[in-house]
């Protein structure tokens, strides 16, 4: 507590003493989310009964109280301390977060917190009812096997959609100075991450574009469309348009199978990331004979106030995000576009 609320100058946001206020006038409401707090990791086992998860957070809160009384702490100092942190953690969870519903006290990063903490409770069970050890050892053990089967389906089932999750996007810092931005190029460097079948977001990962040698032969594609979008924006009150280089298009590896990472439109030196697969594209697929390359159209959109002419380029990016293949140039004057 010290280094962390003294040391780093914490300061909690504005919103955090409105959460408390209500808290406060509504202790009703607040005890109900720390009991979801203490059971909510079972949440998906029962059918997403918070009345159900709550019961059981509500049974882990009485046997720590039970446990309490009975002096059990003198027995195991150190389960004690840690299982009365993951009680204040959830008291002061339901507190800061009183205004957003339900739902931040059931987020997968507190199971750790309350499995510890229901952990404990069965290790300070076994110290305060000496002869009952098997009897509750028997209980607990069913109780752990039945949690397990019961999960394991809707567990499998939340992690292949995380993975498939995974296989299609990947959100990055769009600032190149974060600190987020420094880790995730560092672990690319050490081998320790490697985005899989992404879409890069404003080309957070430096991609090494610039190098001649990573180009091959090997594009499909065709640039449908090039026009110009008039936009509106709004800041601060005010209506401000701006003109949008609007490119449509499709764009493949020949001979390939699978769907590439990305498209990168080069526009004269500087490289930008497009929505990448959005637009389907029957008549790719029925020409290369492939219903994966459904998904090979792209859209790019950029702010164009400061060209006057530009050439353009379409790369393809492979899966290895190492691997480029680059589409012809073509000049575009900007005066003579079309507005639409």
């Amino acid at each position: 507590m010290l280094v962390y609320f003294i040391f780093f100058h914490y300061v909690a946001p504005d919103f955090s003493n409105t959460c408390r206020n209500l808290a406060l006038s509504h202790l009703d409401i607040w005890f109900q989310y720390l009991l979801l707090f203490l059971g909510g990791y079972i949440v998906s086992i029962v059918g997403n009964s918070f009345f159900l998860a709550s019961l059981w957070g509500f049974f882990l809160l009485e046997a720590y109280l039970y446990c309490l009384i009975k002096k059990s702490y003198n027995v195991n100092n150190i389960a004690f301390l840690i299982t009365s942190f993951s009680l204040i953690t959830g008291m002061v969870i339901a507190f800061n977060r009183f205004d957003i519903n339900y739902a931040p006290t059931i987020v997968p990063r507190y199971y750790c917190y309350t499995a510890i903490f229901t952990v404990l409770i069965y290790f300070w069970a076994m110290n305060t009812f000496i002869s009952n050890r098997k009897l509750i050892c028997f209980i607990g053990t069913s109780l752990s096997i039945l949690v397990f089967t019961f999960s394991i389906n809707t567990n499998v089932k939340l992690l292949t959609e995380r993975y498939d999750n995974l296989k299609h996007q990947l959100w990055c810092p769009k600032v190149r100075t974060s600190h987020a931005y420094e880790i995730i190029k560092t672990s690319m460097a050490n081998h320790s991450f490697k985005p899989i079948n992404s879409v890069l977001i404003n080309l957070p990962i430096d991609l090494p574009l610039q190098k001649s040698d990573l180009y091959k032969p090997g594009y499909l594609g065709h640039i449908d469309a090039v026009t110009i979008k008039k936009n509106l924006l709004t800041i601060k009150g005010a209506t401000i348009k701006e003109n949008l280089l609007a490119i449509q298009g499709w764009a493949w590896i020949k001979d390939y199978k699978d769907k590439p990472s990305t498209v990168i439109i080069k526009v004269n030196n500087e490289f930008y990331p497009t929505i990448f697969g959005s637009d389907k594209r029957i008549d790719v697929a029925n020409y290369l004979h492939n219903q994966t390359s459904l998904k090979s159209g792209y859209i790019f959109y950029k702010n164009i106030e400061k060209y006057k002419s530009i050439t353009i380029t379409p790369i393809v990016v492979d899966k290895d995000h190492c691997t480029f293949y680059p589409g012809p140039s073509i000049n575009v004057n900007l005066k003579d576009l079309k507005s639409d």
